[in-house]
């Protein structure tokens, strides 16, 4: 029976790249426009609404405090800048961000901007390929400490775990 389960819980893993439409909780990151959902461009939520990062100073620290902000590993994140998984829209959340490794997320990161003011435009936007997440591991987003949305990493990439049953 046990295996059964184990079985359903995969078969309805889906990839964690949810839309840019969707709610957010303050203080929530989301990965979008990869081909993988541990890759794609870097998104955070403020205000209720998604927003994308600028990448003015945007580098491999940054990309690792966004990666564990996530829930996955932070060593071997990459940092991508260009708007390479493709130019967002809306908001602009966060500029010149200046993160020194040791934050917990990206919103406690030094900047050099209010969030919401920058001097960027969508083709600056910076995106982020996080290291595989530890098959098992259950992370919460928009929420805060253990609730909120649970998603189940497998095969290195966290996705939704399906109620349909």
């Amino acid at each position: 029976m046990e295996s059964a389960v184990i079985y359903l819980i995969l078969l309805s893993f889906i990839e964690l790249t949810p839309s840019v439409d969707s709610a957010c909780g303050a203080g929530s990151v989301q990965i979008v426009g990869g081909t993988m959902g541990r890759e794609g461009r870097a998104e955070a939520c403020y205000n209720n609404q998604w927003g994308t990062i600028c990448d003015d100073n945007w580098g491999t620290v940054d990309a690792r405090v966004f990666c564990r902000h996530i829930g996955y590993p932070s060593d071997g994140a990459v940092a991508f800048q260009g708007a390479y998984f493709g130019e967002g829209t809306g908001n602009i959340w966060l500029d010149n961000v200046y993160c020194v490794g040791t934050e917990g997320n990206i919103f406690s990161c030094p900047r050099g901007e209010a969030i919401g003011s920058h001097n960027c435009d969508h083709s600056e936007d910076a995106g982020v390929r996080c290291p595989p997440c530890v098959d098992g591991n259950v992370v919460f987003i928009r929420g805060t400490g253990k609730s909120g949305v649970p998603m189940l990493c497998n095969e290195g990439s966290f996705g939704t775990i399906c109620d349909n049953g």
